[in-house]
């Protein structure tokens, strides 16, 4: 059976997990089960091309693209549905881990840098501050607070979560309780009820 990219990434995503990016070719070959390291050469030009790749899809901003295709909705449940999606993406430890390598790595490695840069000007300073923005428009949110600065506040305390939840391996509160939490520290005085699913 032909490996595929998708088997790769995830091989890569374990490594890179466990080792940083010092991971080897040989471990994330090892990792993703292929029979020769020479495998991922099919696919990615290089070690770097395919840090880039888990760069562009692991970041806390990566998970969050998917929403900015939507068009605007009720800003209260677009925070709901940020809040949950970024919670969603790091119910697995690899993913958690795999964030933090990434952020802890970024800074001597440009390119992983630029890509991280990328994600804060479409997610954070785009997005999610239009949603804060709307929020504040409908009288959801204060309007003293300046949009972008409270939506990296709102990304902020998620990564602090997903913090505490690798170093716990576990969360001392169910994700609807801090989604509840993180819109009412937004300055939302009654947030609507969370479905845990």
């Amino acid at each position: 059976m032909k490996p595929t990219k998708s088997q790769i990434l995830q091989g890569a995503r374990v490594a890179f997990a466990h080792k940083g990016f010092r991971a080897t070719i040989k471990d994330i070959a090892k990792a993703a089960d292929l029979a020769s390291p020479s495998i991922i050469f099919w696919y990615f030009e290089d070690k770097d091309a395919l840090l880039l790749e888990i760069a562009r899809t692991a970041s806390p901003f990566a998970h969050l693209e998917a929403l900015t295709a939507a068009e605007p909705g009720d800003p209260m449940e677009d925070l709901v549905r940020i809040v949950s999606t970024y919670l969603a993406a790091y119910r697995d430890a690899t993913e958690r881990q795999t964030l933090l390598q990434l952020l802890g790595n970024a800074v001597g490695h440009e390119r992983v840098r630029a890509v991280l840069k990328r994600h804060v000007a479409t997610i954070t300073s785009g997005y999610v501050t239009g949603v804060i923005r709307r929020a504040q428009d409908q009288g959801v949110l204060e309007r003293s607070g300046d949009p972008e600065l409270v939506a990296q506040l709102l990304m902020g305390e998620l990564l602090g979560i997903v913090i505490r939840w690798e170093v716990d391996h576990s969360l001392p509160w169910t994700e609807a309780t801090v989604t509840r939490q993180v819109l009412r520290l937004l300055g939302i005085t009654d947030p609507p009820l969370i479905d845990p699913a």
